[in-house]
């Protein structure tokens, strides 16, 4: 039997119902209106990864602004079916997005990773040498 190729899609305005389809992914379901809204954005983006139809990753990033800094991307959330780890999907989508970044000028990409989650601590070790700095993280919620 062959095995299907991994394709990956950068998603546009258009593609509300393809976040939907690929709902699993995500840790809530997606909220059309947010959807829309992230979508429509030119700061946002959103890469799904697909064997054949069927959507087995994700990865969301948003490009951020300030005054005394070069425009930059922040991933957002990597989500990959847990059917389909260890497959190289996380790889491919990550590859995805520092391509984009780079061809965009959008340097550094960064993302912040759960002190305690050894597993994608080291999944973002194996991809290169980048650079890894201790933070510590406040959240406030009502």
């Amino acid at each position: 039997m062959r095995e299907t190729a991994l394709s990956i899609r950068k998603l546009g305005p258009e593609d509300i119902e393809l976040v939907h389809s690929a709902a699993d992914l995500f840790d809530d379901p997606p909220i059309k209106e947010q959807t829309k809204a992230f979508l429509e954005s030119d700061r946002d983006h959103i890469w799904i990864a697909y064997l054949g139809q069927e959507p087995v990753g994700m990865l969301t990033a948003t490009t951020l602004l300030h005054p005394d800094k070069s425009p930059h991307i922040f991933v957002n959330e990597l989500g990959i079916d847990d059917d389909y780890r260890r497959r190289g999907i996380a790889t491919r989508l990550m590859a995805e997005a520092v391509s984009f970044a780079r061809s965009c000028g959008l340097t550094p990409l960064w993302l912040a990773a759960e002190g305690d989650d050894d597993q994608a601590n080291a999944f973002y070790r194996s991809l290169s040498e980048p650079t890894e700095r201790v933070s510590v993280v406040y959240e406030w919620e009502e």
